[in-house]
């Protein structure tokens, strides 16, 4: 591991977690950005505590924070400045994210604008509309999945946002002139997955309509992540009212583990069937502009890149998730956090077959929980 590098020290970050100086919590939810519990918990925790959401490291490399009071990496604040510093005593400068201005505002209804839509590293807004998944109804979720044992726990979002709720929130968002790179709609999956996607079109047609009006479609990219539908001819629908970019989450490359991992999935659309939909939403949406999530860290080493490669040369774009074992939410799960070096080897075999497929990853303006943005800047 090189720890001048941030593309390494974020992997270590993530997989490890940080624990934090406490001085540095003064400022959070006032002029830092405090994490949004949305739908997942990520730190070692069972109650609510302020903690940052992300951190900036080599002023391009955003780290989703994670907390774990046993890591062996620290956030610390002194004399010096802010810095993630080891056990060993390496040290890297850090940053944290300024607090959205919009953050403070509410809705006409009442409701806090950041339990409706949470900034991605203060440059992108995702919009998580309903926070149940019916996988869970059977024991069908997917084993590292915390969506709902997280918002038994917290309440720290709308649990299903309206349109006027996230109309009222862009127009604050893109009237007060906050940095947007991208918007994302995503929430938890229904067995009828045609119902599930069509719940999205009003959201859609709405925010590409406040787009034009400001004279931005085209510029903010909106991004849906969902599972596919069954009738995909629903695709153009979405294409026809302004989505630009798509994501159906795989989270394994090969079906073995796919079944193993994410039952609900399978039982509900099957791998085979969600690979040809991703080749479809491709034909609708354009290559560079389909992606699929997968969790680096579940998988067998050889069996990951393999997989990886098969996806690259379909024309899709995966999105490198970093596993991390959740206290709380991960107890399903047979396997533990990978050592840190044996992922950037990984990421270095994944970033040759980014280069020999000419693949562009990280198009989406925030990568603070996967390593795409880290391979298109060079760190491997």
């Amino acid at each position: 591991m090189d720890f001048k590098n941030a593309g390494h020290v974020k992997i270590a970050l993530l997989v490890r977690g940080m624990k934090i100086n406490g001085t540095l919590k003064d400022a959070l939810g006032k002029r830092w950005q405090e994490k949004i519990y949305s739908y997942s918990l990520t730190d070692w925790t069972d109650r609510k505590i302020v903690l940052p959401s992300d951190i900036k490291l080599d002023n391009r490399v955003y780290v989703g924070f994670r907390f774990n009071p046993n890591s062996d990496w620290e956030l610390v604040k002194d004399e010096r400045g802010l810095r993630v510093r080891n056990i060993e005593g390496e040290e890297m400068v850090a940053e944290l994210i300024p607090r959205p201005k919009y953050y403070d505002l509410k809705t006409s209804e009442g409701d806090n604008m950041q339990a409706i839509g949470v900034s991605c590293g203060n440059h992108g807004v995702s919009f998580f509309l309903n926070s149940y998944c019916d996988y869970f109804k059977n024991n069908e979720n997917c084993k590292f999945c915390g969506l709902v044992p997280t918002q038994k726990r917290f309440s720290d979002t709308v649990k299903i946002k309206t349109p006027k709720q996230v109309r009222e929130t862009i127009e604050t968002i893109l009237d007060l002139g906050c940095k947007v790179d991208f918007i994302q709609l995503s929430g938890g999956s229904f067995y009828d997955h045609d119902k599930e996607v069509r719940n999205y079109i009003p959201f859609i047609s709405m925010i590409s309509q406040e787009l034009t009006k400001k004279r931005l479609k085209g510029k903010i990219p909106i991004h849906l992540t969902s599972m596919p539908p069954k009738n995909l001819e629903i695709l153009l629908e979405l294409k026809d009212i302004g989505l630009d970019t798509i994501s159906f989450n795989l989270e394994c490359t090969t079906r073995f583990f796919f079944k193993k991992y994410c039952p609900g999935k399978e039982n509900s659309y099957g791998y085979c069937n969600m690979r040809k939909a991703l080749i479809t939403a491709q034909n609708v949406f354009g290559k560079g502009n389909v992606y699929s999530m997968v969790i680096l860290g579940i998988e067998p080493r050889e069996t990951f890149v393999k997989g990886i490669e098969e996806i690259l040369k379909a024309g899709i774009v995966p999105t490198i998730n970093i596993f991390h074992y959740d206290p709380f939410c991960s107890s399903d799960m047979d396997v533990k956090n990978s050592e840190v070096e044996e992922v950037i080897r990984t990421i270095q075999d994944i970033t040759n077959l980014f280069r020999k497929y000419n693949a562009i990853p990280g198009r989406l303006g925030c990568a603070h929980y996967d390593i795409g943005h880290e391979i298109k800047k060079g760190y491997f």
